[in-house]
Order: structure tokens, then C-alpha cells, then sequence
């Protein structure tokens, strides 16, 4: 299993099965994800991406990463 503390949803496609790519903000590498959850991830979402690596990489959990925002 593996983290990425920092990616974010660069890229997704739906359909029979659905695939994310993420980037991994700290090293800039892209890793292609397969969906067999139903998560419902939106372009640009920011957040840890806990998966399972192997011929095909499927995401076990995403959370979400807290925004703040300044007044």
C-alpha cells in the first residue's frame, strides 16, 4: 500500500471503469488510478490518496485536504 500526502486530480475518466491521475505535488510524478469504490472526485481536488499499488493502482481512500480561507 502506499500514500501520496500531497496530490492532487489532474486528470478522470468515467465509464466502465472509472480512472483518476493524480500528481504528486512534492516529487511532480503522475500515477494512474483505477476507481473501484465509487469515489467522486473532482478535477483539482487536493488531498491524501491512499492506494494499492500493483499491475493496476486502485485507490483505497481519499481525504480531503483542509482549505483555509483568509478575510
Amino acid at each position: 500500500m502506499r500514500i501520496i500526502e500531497n496530490a492532487t486530480v489532474v486528470s478522470r475518466s468515467f465509464g466502465e471503469k472509472n480512472v483518476y491521475v493524480v500528481v504528486n505535488e512534492n516529487t511532480g510524478k503522475k500515477v494512474r488510478l483505477n476507481d473501484l469504490k465509487g469515489f467522486e472526485l473532482e478535477l483539482g481536488a487536493e488531498g491524501t490518496i491512499e492506494y494499492l499499488k500493483g499491475d493496476v493502482n486502485h485507490i483505497i481512500s481519499f481525504a480531503p485536504a483542509l482549505v483555509e480561507e483568509f478575510a
